[in-house]
Parts: C-alpha cells; structure tokens; sequence
C-alpha cells in the first residue's frame, strides 16, 4: 500500500526515482547495462524475457545521517548495498523490508 500523506513531519521522507540502472551478472543476460522503471519485473524488457540469473538494479542518491531505506517487495531474493557496504539480505518473494544505514557522510551514494 502506498501512503498518500506524510507519515511524519520531523523526518523528511523521498521517493527515489523510478528509473534504476540495471545490470546482469549471469550468462544470456543484457551486453551493457540499460536504464529501467523500479518497481518492475525484467521478464517485462524483450531481451531479458527468458533471463533466469542474478542481476544488480543500482541509483545514485544524494544523503546524509542515519537512512532508513523501505522496500516494498523484491522478487525472490536481494541483498541491499550503500558504496560496497552491505547494509540488509532478504528472502522471501514481493514482501516489504527495510535496510539501516547509520552515520553515512553526505554526499554521493551508489544504492
């Protein structure tokens, strides 16, 4: 369920883009990583139809502090990295989790 009112006022809340960077890692998937809508499924994107593999969806953000990260569903299985550091794994298909990042610097990050 998707909130359609802020849940708090004293923590800013942000929705990240919906376009991710997405990047195959087994054989018969993509030649070059592409750009592609999150949420979403890559069984959607023609060359990935019969792609059964791991793959790695990334997005550049800007942040400071102490980040709560709140995914609605993954497919099956992720592991959830900010700059190399992993932050949370998950294993169950299309349920909601979150992944806590404490003390990041601001600046750039590669979620």
């Amino acid at each position: 369920m998707q909130r359609l009112f802020r849940t708090t006022h004293s923590r800013p809340q942000i929705e990240l883009s919906p376009l991710w960077t997405l990047t195959t890692l087994d054989p018969g998937g993509l030649s070059v990583p592409m750009k592609t809508l999150v949420p979403g499924a890559w069984e959607t994107i023609p060359a990935l139809h019969n792609y059964r593999g791991r793959a790695v969806y990334e997005q550049k953000i800007v942040c400071k502090g102490n980040i709560r990260f709140v995914f609605g569903g993954v497919s099956f299985r992720a592991k959830v990295f900010l700059d190399d550091i992993l932050l949370a794994e998950h294993y169950n298909a299309f349920t909601a989790f979150e992944a806590i990042a404490k003390h990041v610097p601001f600046g750039e990050h590669t979620l």
